[in-house]
């Protein structure tokens, strides 16, 4: 990310079991989606944002409304521009998971490190999972043991387990 970077933010709140998230953009591109405001916080120093606007931004307005769509289950695929910051491992992993898992769809950490050319892996797969700035962008929800049980979620396991159901039963 380039140095010295403007960008918005705002609390969003949307009904149980969905907990108040933290948005972030520039006026171009969705930054960050964090379930705490100490995760945003982070994400801010590490990528040198030099200034926070809680003014009316229309990227985030534009994902507060298609996180609820989504959340209704009315739809299924998030069209808004994004970056993504991590590391050249986490990109690839969130670029595979992002090209290849679809809605509705669930893979193995194990799997999901396969396909992303890293087999063996898995733990840095899941390591990755959990420092993914943009849940629900890329879809990290999906990802899940071997035997198919939930596995930890940033934003709580029954909310995984709700995205989860939800995609299921509307594919």
């Amino acid at each position: 990310m380039a140095q010295k970077i403007k960008a918005y933010t705002l609390r969003a709140r949307f009904r149980n079991p969905v907990p108040d998230i933290d948005l972030l953009a520039t006026d171009s591109e969705i930054l960050g989606i964090f379930f705490n405001s100490q995760d945003m916080n982070q994400f801010v120093l590490k990528h040198s944002i030099h200034k926070l606007y809680n003014e009316k931004n229309i990227l985030l307005d534009r994902l507060i409304y298609e996180l609820f769509e989504y959340f209704q289950g009315r739809m299924k695929k998030f069209s808004l521009p994004f970056i993504l910051s991590g590391t050249p491992f986490q990109n690839s992993v969130y670029k595979t998971l992002k090209n290849n898992v679809n809605y509705g769809e669930t893979i193995s950490y194990k799997d999901l490190a396969t396909l992303a050319g890293y087999a063996g892996a898995y733990r840095a797969v899941g390591t990755a999972m959990k420092m993914n700035p943009l849940p629900f962008l890329i879809p990290c929800h999906r990802v899940v043991h071997a035997d198919g049980s939930p596995g930890q979620y940033a934003g709580g396991t029954i909310l995984k387990e709700f995205l989860i159901n939800l995609e299921s039963s509307k594919k």
